[in-house]
């Protein structure tokens, strides 16, 4: 929660923050509580149920803070997505939050290290 608090900051000083969550449930409670505007990662990158559906992509060139909420429950296609998404977005402040104690990604990261030794080795990034 504290990178939230950080965003909650930046949205005071006249920043638009827009909030990713793996869920609707986070999603929803940052544009109702926390902050103005939350999406899924599948809003933001477009995808539907599954990676072969696809939906419209969520506009977020309005937003110039991203925040990527939960970010150790993101499959590794979905990491990957968002490694691209930095990458290609650095004129925005991008914001990550995760928890390796919580509740782990749905799809097996890898059978050979532990979760949070792979991931943190793995990640490619620093996300600040």
């Amino acid at each position: 929660m504290e990178n939230i608090t950080h965003a909650r900051k930046l949205e005071k000083g006249g920043h638009t923050v827009l909030c990713v969550c793996p869920s609707n449930v986070l999603a929803q409670k940052y544009c109702t509580q926390d902050l103005k505007s939350g999406v899924t990662l599948n809003e933001l990158f477009g995808i539907g149920l599954s990676d072969n559906t696809k939906i419209e992509k969520f506009d977020d060139s309005n937003f110039d803070v991203i925040v990527f909420d939960e970010i150790y429950m993101a499959s590794i296609s979905m990491l990957k997505r968002i490694k691209h998404y930095v990458e290609k977005h650095e004129n925005k402040i991008i914001i990550a939050t995760g928890d390796t104690e919580q509740n782990e990604a749905i799809d097996i990261v890898s059978s050979e290290l532990d979760v949070d030794e792979y991931m943190n080795r793995h990640m490619g990034y620093t996300l600040h």
